[in-house]
């Protein structure tokens, strides 16, 4: 059908209100930092999943949400993980691989792993005294399935590693795509580990420190949601022409 002058109209105006929209959207999100990430299992756990944070400059509040299937149907313990230098800067955060298994047991346990993506940062257990979360305060995956979505005030709730004892500030946990997402706690076979120092040291059974699954955060750039937002205005062969352009640039 050919396309007539009144149409064009429209179609202009509807684009230059979607891309005020976009625009007028990204700047009212601006404050709002968010990521998604996806798990990994660790020591052939079995477990996947993924979630979004949302950091909120203005409030300073994390919003986390998490959805986990595979887990043992047991209580768990989730952390933010984060690596600092010999200065106490944010460093980089990696998913730990075999090569972190010092003691040769085929696992790579909590303390092994921290070699990797560094010290506890913040708790994410539920409860206002989560970082000395009794194991009822854990969350328990029924099913195998941990669905998760929690809030916390970062000016209350402190940045804080139950297993070193040491308190971070706000700089040294930021930012967050230097930071990984760990779940634990996993059943391992009676008599592996035999002979070793760590949590996993032959009596078997579910073991609640055991790494099982781990995620880097990505960042979602605002400027790229609300470009896509506006040009969906357009349709047709004009925006598969664009995108066809921008992945061949």
């Amino acid at each position: 059908m050919p396309i007539s002058k009144k149409n064009l109209t429209t179609l202009g105006a509807a684009t230059i209100a979607l891309g005020g929209l976009a625009i007028g959207g990204s700047a009212q999100a601006a404050h709002l930092i968010t990521y998604n990430y996806t798990l990994s299992e660790l020591n052939d756990s079995g477990v996947s999943g993924g979630g979004t944070l949302v950091y909120n400059k203005n409030t300073n509040e994390l919003t986390v949400n998490l959805m986990a299937m595979g887990l043992a149907e047991q209580r768990h313990i989730m952390h933010i993980h984060g690596a600092l230098d010999a200065d106490g800067n944010p460093v980089e955060s990696i998913e730990p691989d075999a090569s972190f298994d010092a003691d040769g047991d085929g696992y790579i346990e909590v303390l092994e792993a921290v070699g990797a993506y560094g010290d506890v940062m913040r708790s994410l257990t539920m409860g206002p005294s989560d970082l000395g979360a009794t194991e009822d305060q854990y969350m328990f995956a029924a099913d195998g399935v941990l669905n998760y979505s929690v809030t916390f005030d970062l000016d209350t709730d402190p940045l804080f590693s139950p297993v070193t004892g040491t308190t971070y500030s706000l700089a040294q946990f930021l930012p967050l795509a230097m930071r990984e997402i760990v779940i634990h706690g996993g059943i391992v076979p009676a008599g592996a580990g035999a002979g070793t120092d760590g949590e996993v040291n032959g009596t078997g059974g579910y073991v609640s420190i055991l790494p099982v699954a781990v995620a880097a955060l990505d960042p979602v750039p605002i400027p790229a949601a609300a470009l896509l937002f506006a040009t969906a205005g357009l349709g047709g062969v004009g925006v598969r022409m664009r995108k066809k352009k921008q992945q061949s640039a």
